[in-house]
């Protein structure tokens, strides 16, 4: 994926504190709807790492990460006696993508729904100021977003006849604080600007601060038994992957 076969630049990554618009945008979401596919599926994960800042498209904790130059992959096995046939599809004009796993249906009729607990936050230090001369006095703008940390314990819920029978607590997740940049105007609105004397967007990337920019996973996948002509939904990521 890079721009010299062809691969444009999409959607946003997250890069170290901030949103980008790199090559290969958009594959997290790909990667982020299979993980959750996977674990309503209750099948055994073998790889998978978080982001550094918490996804806006899902649950906080149940992102994952893909970065092949890295080594970070999501990887996962099947661990039941019976074939899984995976189908994913996306739904272009609303740019959503599904993922279905069909396999052998879970014991007693059960499903799983993920939750996400949020169990303790943290507030970032101040924020680094940084004058800008190409602003306008009492203007200003964040470069970097400042958020609070949070920690989450991710578990599974596992329903059979409408009503919950157990729990099964999978890992906690730590998502760090971020202090956050801000431009301060400090000039008469034209000049250079306090982004390019900064180091600009490290690398050539265009930097983006989407801030509360709205997504959603709201389609859980099942596994349905093999012909059965069970309905099966597919986990669906919306948002401009």
């Amino acid at each position: 994926r890079t721009e010299a076969n062809r691969s444009n630049r999409a959607a946003t990554i997250v890069w170290g504190n901030r949103y980008a618009n790199d090559v290969g945008g958009g594959m997290c979401q790909v990667s982020t709807t299979v993980y959750n596919a996977v674990l309503k599926a209750d099948l055994k994960i073998v790889g998978r790492n978080k982001h550094s800042i918490p996804s806006n498209y899902i649950e906080t904790g149940l992102d994952a990460t893909v970065d092949y130059p890295s080594g970070k992959d999501l990887v996962f096995q099947n661990n039941t006696d019976y074939p899984i046939y995976i189908f994913s599809h996306v739904d272009k004009s609303e740019q959503r993508i599904f993922v279905s796993l069909y396999g052998r249906p879970l014991p007693n009729g059960e499903t799983i729904i993920l939750r996400s607990r949020e169990l303790e936050t943290t507030e970032p230090e101040a924020p680094e100021i940084i004058e800008d001369e190409t602003m306008s006095p009492g203007k200003t703008a964040w470069e970097i977003t400042r958020r609070n940390g949070v920690t989450v314990e991710v578990y599974k819920e596992y329903k059979a006849n409408g009503a919950v029978v157990r729990e099964e607590t999978m890992y906690k997740d730590t998502y760090r604080a971020e202090r956050g940049v801000q431009r301060v105007g400090g000039g008469s609105g034209v000049g250079s600007s306090a982004g390019e004397r900064a180091g600009g967007s490290r690398g050539g990337n265009e930097i983006v601060d989407f801030g509360s920019d709205d997504s959603s996973v709201d389609i859980p996948p099942e596994i349905s038994e093999e012909g059965g002509g069970d309905d099966l939904d597919g986990l669906a990521s919306e948002g401009e992957g």
